[in-house]
């Protein structure tokens, strides 16, 4: 995969009043080179209810493209977007944009059947909103909540108040406002009922009551000026306060049961997290649970039921905020977007949740089976940033067969999947006792990366995760031996791979990290690797140099301590054998080497009896004159 970008369609040769998107790809193979262009054309006239999806793929030969005859990535990226760019509706006059029928929409967004991208679509393209009745009251209830926060002196923007309308009542209470908006087809039959509260078609409407007025606070009414982080990160001193506030959110949030003939109860939040039932039997509000669980108002919520006395300890709420984040993951309604928010919660939280790692590590395990990418991609994070923290993470990880997930990444075209799929297995190649149980299956895979990834500077960072894993698989003999056999000839790559990256950066220094242990070897095993690695001696030396000048002049941030210890064990592991002959022919090896003394590197445990050797066999073979 060469390329995945958002696509933005140029051209509008029919009048078409549809909105389109795009994205496009230029995938490469042994045998073709393809451009993908994915588009979607959405509210679909005459209604605006519908939507056609379309693939524009241009393929060529590579052979084709490596001859040089006129052909490039670039040329054939041009000709598949001017296709996308060139396709209109066949329609009877272009002149003349098709035309919606704009009563039936208007109908149907007064009963509120419409979602919340496609109202803002109407609202932006039409100028088409629900009925006056149901704006005004939504105005309402928007003002009586900003109302509550400017009296405890909390609204960030005060002047919404007044964008809102002047004319715009208050009321004390903001959640009877919702209970007081009335389809206007519903109307009559609303306020002759006895007990409402079993009617579906009235609790049908208050759900969607509820995600109307979610709408409203995520842009529906003040566009950006105004989201529910404005009512959730806030600090409010009253009980009173707190509580209007509580209920009002968990209305937007509108969990209830999918039997349309229960009614709506606010419960407690703590008692809604930990009720099980609100992933099976209930429905809510999507969007909502998602902005929620990303501004972490649920863990916030719970804090303060600890505080009011309904846990035995300070840890209770974020054991049961873990479990609720883990339910979250394996709940088949929950969006991937929600799953996302999800799995950003516990790579955020993952320090303080450590008591619950077993819990989260099998429902992220479940979600890295999952087909979507992008889901795989933020478990896969979240696992990287678990095992960090714990050994039991990794044994977790291999019990319940992690590995064959991780190869089955590795195979994909996601560079950022792919990426974060090599950080979790330099993690769990640490042990030597690991590499043995993944060779040669994670080798094999990792050898033909090695080999196929192409040396663009787009891929730098996956590339250095995956020199570190070649790294990590050389602890093991016979995966060490089974690289040094394979066809594609990891030490030239990993050689030719160290000028991709720049100077004293993250991927030459995890390239130096794997060639010293290509060469970490008895004599007899890794003198044929070192041979070829020697011509990085000088490179790696003139960096060091440079680097040292940067802590001279005061700026020791530039000196990237990583590079220079790989550095420092590459040239221990070189200064072993005869090369040291070339490490010492460097005009200023001592001088580097004295003044590497002098930075941390000369501190540290880690290298500080490696750099007094080093500087020792050096002053050696200059002492003996074979310089």
């Amino acid at each position: 995969l060469m390329l995945s970008n958002f696509y933005h369609k140029k051209m509008n040769l029919a009048n078409d009043p549809a909105q389109w998107t795009g994205w496009e790809m230029l995938v490469k193979s042994d045998t073709e080179v393809r451009a993908l262009i994915a588009l979607r054309r959405q509210y679909l006239p005459p209604l605006a209810d519908s939507a056609q999806d379309i693939f524009v793929s241009l393929q060529c030969p590579k052979h084709a493209m490596d001859q040089n005859r006129g052909l490039s990535d670039a040329s054939l990226l041009l000709e598949a977007r001017l296709a996308v760019d060139s396709l209109a509706p066949l329609v009877q006059n272009c002149t003349q944009p098709q035309s919606h029928y704009r009563s039936f929409i208007q109908a149907k967004l007064n009963a509120l059947l419409f979602d919340e991208d496609a109202m803002l679509w109407l609202k932006g393209s039409m100028n088409l909103t629900p009925a006056f009745s149901l704006e005004r009251e939504a105005r309402a209830f928007v003002k009586s909540v900003l109302k509550i926060l400017q009296e405890e002196t909390v609204l960030r923007t005060p002047d919404l108040l007044k964008d809102l309308g002047d004319d715009i009542p208050t009321v004390k209470e903001p959640i009877t406002v919702p209970y007081r908006m009335r389809a206007p087809g519903l109307q009559s039959a609303q306020d002759g009922a006895v007990d409402d509260e079993a009617d579906p078609t009235v609790n049908a409407w208050r759900s969607r009551v509820a995600r109307y007025l979610a709408y409203c606070f995520e842009g529906g009414l003040c566009a950006s000026r105004l989201s529910l982080s404005d009512i959730t990160d806030v600090f409010l001193t009253t009980p009173q306060s707190l509580e209007k506030i509580d209920e009002v959110i968990l209305f937007l949030l509108h969990a209830r049961p999918k039997d349309m003939t229960k009614p709506y109860t606010r419960s407690i939040v703590r008692y809604l997290v930990q009720d099980p039932s609100i992933f099976e039997s209930y429905t809510f509000n999507d969007r909502v649970m998602q902005a929620l669980v990303d501004l972490g108002w649920f863990e916030q919520a719970l804090k303060r039921s600890t505080t009011r006395g309904f846990a035995t300890n300070s840890v209770d709420f974020i054991d049961l905020y873990a479990t609720f984040l883990a339910r979250l993951l394996t709940c088949q309604r929950s969006s991937i977007n929600l799953k996302a928010a999800a799995c950003r919660q516990i790579t955020a939280r993952v320090a303080v949740m450590e008591r619950q790692h077993g819990v989260l590590c099998a429902a992220l395990m479940e979600t890295m089976r999952d087909s979507n990418i992008f889901l795989r991609t933020y478990a896969t994070v979240a696992l990287v940033t678990m095992a960090g923290f714990s050994q039991t993470v990794h044994n977790k990880i291999v019990e319940m067969d992690g590995i064959p997930i991780c190869i089955s990444n590795l195979m994909s075209s996601d560079d950022d999947l792919i990426r974060y799929t090599l950080s979790l297995l330099a993690q769990l190649t640490r042990s030597v006792g690991r590499v043995k149980e993944m060779h040669p299956a994670v080798t094999d895979i990792v050898m033909t990366l090695l080999d196929k990834t192409p040396r663009i500077s787009s891929k730098q960072q996956l590339l250095a995760e995956l020199a570190s894993v070649v790294g990590q698989l050389c602890n093991d003999l016979d995966a060490w031996k089974a690289m040094c056999q394979h066809p594609c000839r990891p030490t030239e790559k990993l050689t030719n791979l160290y000028t991709l990256g720049p100077e004293g950066g993250h991927l030459r220094s995890k390239v130096i990290y794997a060639l010293k242990m290509f060469i970490d070897r008895p004599i007899e095993l890794g003198q044929g690797r070192r041979e070829s690695i020697t011509q990085l001696v000088k490179p790696i030396l003139d960096e060091l140099q440079a680097g040292l000048e940067q802590v001279k002049n005061g700026h020791e941030e530039n000196f990237n301590l990583d590079y220079a210890a790989n550095a420092i064990l590459l040239l221990g592991a070189l200064s072993k054998s005869s090369h040291r002959v070339t490490i010492a022919s460097h005009p200023n090896a001592n001088e580097v080497l004295q003044g590497l003394n002098l930075t941390k590197l000369g501190q540290m445990d880690s290298t500080r009896d490696r750099l007094h050797k080093l500087t020792k066999r050096i002053a050696g073979e200059r002492a003996r004159g074979r310089p």
